[in-house]
């Protein structure tokens, strides 16, 4: 009998601006190659991460990609996201983060 021990690594990953001194727009959980999808998106539901990123592009450059976490333990990695997101603040309450939601 074998026993499968399968287990997903979930990470906390941040993005960072490098045409704004690389100040950190973007706090997010994922698994996989998840950071990476935000990179290639032709639409998106947040305008200002899209945006940003649109902007990055547009210089010849890429968004600074940092993994902040790593581990299985998936609430974890939520709460992780969310306590970031308060310490950095999203954009609308007067921080940089392009966060729709905490």
């Amino acid at each position: 009998m074998t026993i499968s021990h399968s287990t997903k690594e979930f990470y906390v990953y941040l993005f960072r601006n490098p045409l704004k001194k690389y100040e950190r727009f973007y706090v997010g959980k994922g698994t996989g190659s998840r950071w990476k999808h935000h990179l290639a998106e032709k639409k998106s539901c947040n305008p200002y991460k899209h945006g940003t990123i649109k902007k990055i592009h547009a210089a010849d450059m890429e968004p600074v990609a940092e993994i902040l976490w790593r581990g299985a333990d998936e609430k974890y990695a939520l709460g992780l996201e969310v306590a970031l997101i308060y310490l950095w603040k999203r954009n609308c309450d007067g921080g940089t983060l392009a966060a729709l939601r905490a």
